[in-house]
């Protein structure tokens, strides 16, 4: 087990645009996913969408998809 007392940066940490959006727990055990677009950090209980996935979704649901 791993001790936070001092509050110091987290062993294995997300990315900072992808932290909690309430405390800012970036420690990935800290943050579970519940589906493929939530997360809820244990620290909190904060439920949110992590920020790469609030990017919208390209048109036809395919990112490498030409225009026709």
């Amino acid at each position: 087990m791993t001790s936070r007392g001092n509050e110091s940066e987290p062993i294995d940490p997300v990315a900072p645009e992808d932290a909690c959006p309430q405390c800012g727990e970036r420690e990935c055990d800290e943050l579970i996913w519940l589906d493929d677009e939530r997360v809820e950090c244990q620290r909190c209980k904060t439920v949110y969408r992590p920020a790469a996935k609030d990017l919208p979704a390209p048109a036809g649901g395919q990112a490498d998809a030409s225009p026709e």
